[in-house]
């Protein structure tokens, strides 16, 4: 972005001053519920989606909208843009309108039909020399719309960024914005955006330089700590992906401190929680990407639910997996099993997990009760998960309630991803940023295709990292979150 920006013939001092004109839209993302605006006509709510921004929601037979005064100066060209979603549709606007009689531009911006998720809409309006101001803005279903739908987004003031006269095009400006959001998923004002940009231009020429090669060092050298912290003294790690490598081994007990660490991350569990996600990738291969959770086992859940876990597997004969789940009685449990087999078409590692559980809800009654089935793993343990937060049993976690082999060291092959996810997790607080695919980040293996030139915000990779387990997404974050660590430092270890 900040080559995109440096490249345009804008004057450096219009563009970084204090003065850039923000969002002319009070609350336009809805993160104040519909404070700053007042209901107009029909019933409006807000809601969250799953990626955690708010949006204004509609369902009406009728007129349905809220309202705000804007105080638009005479002779100005302002950029418009909403993001608009229409589930339902029969007739009239979902969008925006603007009062006033412009000088040029189309004052209604939005969509009469139904789309496919949230559609960004754009385009400018100018005001003319006699401009009376302040005016309404009305965001919503217009015309007497009949249907149903969502929206959210901003206004900005394009002659005051860049002077009379020199206005870019709708499309132009839109194609050079910052889009940077804060740690809520809200998109920053251009005043903050270019005071951002700004900001890190002035850093880059102060920073250190390290190859990729260099950051994806620290960032092993941060799982590495990690393991240590929270006491996984079994484990040591040669790769960020858990491929196969010499010594690169972990045991079942050490799997379950992770997974007992790992659960003290809202942000991990609540994709844990879910079967499937939908992604937008963007850059020059835009398009949508769905995947689905491979922690899953028709035969273990017709007796257990699973909440959630990570999977791992080097070829047929290291099948290993974490994961939480519940009985019908509500209790918690934390399970590992390590180094099953799946040569005959179905993998054991599942039935393994079945026979931990079933034991250790018999150990509860009878501690010293011994199963009689075979158990079809190398390794395994289980605990029931203690109540409270999670992180407090770091230093303390609870004994097995049952084990087999549990400090068996063993490849934890994929199961490493998730101390990669909590090294991301140390270091990103704003999930919704995003970040590029090199050439050199792409693996083959697990995962959803992914091509150089890929944009992809940390949210959704962390979904393709845990739900089908993707190589090139833990190679692009320990370069990218690697070169961030050595800036915070100052240097390479």
């Amino acid at each position: 972005m900040g080559e995109v920006l440096l490249n345009q013939e804008i004057d450096n001092e219009s563009v970084y001053s204090e003065t850039i004109a923000q969002n002319l839209l009070e609350n336009s993302w809805w993160t104040s519920e519909t404070s700053n605006w007042t209901v107009n006509s029909g019933s409006v709510g807000v809601e969250e989606d799953e990626s955690g921004f708010m949006n204004l929601t509609m369902d009406s037979n009728a007129s349905c909208q809220v309202n705000q005064r804007v105080a638009l100066k005479p002779n100005r060209c302002y950029f418009v843009m909403f993001d608009v979603q229409v589930t339902r549709y029969v007739k009239g606007l979902f969008g925006v309108h603007f009062n006033g009689n412009f000088k040029s531009g189309n004052p209604d911006l939005g969509l009469r039909r139904l789309s496919q998720g949230y559609e960004t809409i754009i385009g400018t309006i100018q005001t003319p020399e006699t401009w009376i101001h302040p005016q309404l803005v009305f965001a919503g279903s217009i015309h007497q719309a009949d249907g149903a739908g969502s929206i959210r987004r901003s206004l900005y003031d394009l002659t005051e960024l860049y002077g009379k006269g020199k206005e870019p095009e709708a499309n132009e400006f839109y194609s050079i914005m910052p889009n940077q959001q804060d740690e809520f998923g809200v998109y920053l004002s251009i005043r903050e955006a270019f005071t951002s940009l700004d900001r890190k231009i002035r850093q880059c020429q102060n920073s250190v330089y390290a190859t990729d090669k260099e950051a994806e060092q620290v960032f092993l050298f941060e799982m590495q700590n990690k393991t240590e912290l929270i006491g996984m003294d079994n484990t040591t790690l040669k790769n960020i992906n858990g491929f196969y490598a010499d010594g690169h081994l972990s045991t079942s007990r050490d799997l379950l401190k992770l997974g007992l660490h790992a659960t003290g991350y809202k942000k991990i569990l609540s994709i844990w929680a879910k079967k499937k996600h939908r992604a937008f990738v963007h850059g020059k291969n835009f398009r949508e990407i769905e995947v689905e959770a491979t922690v899953e086992d028709e035969f273990l859940e017709k007796t257990y639910t699973i909440l959630g876990g990570k999977s791992g597997a080097l070829g047929n004969n290291v099948l290993n997996s974490l994961v939480l789940l519940t009985d019908d009685e509500g209790e918690l449990y934390l399970a590992t099993v390590m180094g099953s087999s799946g040569k005959t078409g179905k993998t054991d590692r599942y039935e393994a997990m079945k026979l931990l559980v079933d034991t250790a809800k018999q150990r509860k009654t009878n501690p010293t009760y011994q199963p009689a089935e075979l158990f079809k793993a190398k390794s395994g343990s289980i605990i029931v998960m203690p109540k409270g937060d999670p992180h407090f049993f770091t230093y303390s976690p609870p004994e097995s309630l049952y084990s087999v082999n549990e400090t068996e060291c063993i490849p934890p092959a994929s199961v490493t991803k998730l101390i990669n996810a909590l090294v991301v997790l140390d270091n990103i607080t704003n999930l919704h940023e995003t970040f590029e695919i090199k050439e050199s980040d792409i693996l083959k293996g697990s995962g959803p295709i992914l091509y150089e030139g890929d944009i992809i915000s940390f949210w959704d990779a962390f979904h393709f990292l845990f739900l089908p387990s993707a190589n090139t997404i833990a190679k692009a974050f320990s370069r990218v979150v690697g070169h961030k660590i050595i800036q915070a430092r100052g240097y390479v270890e």
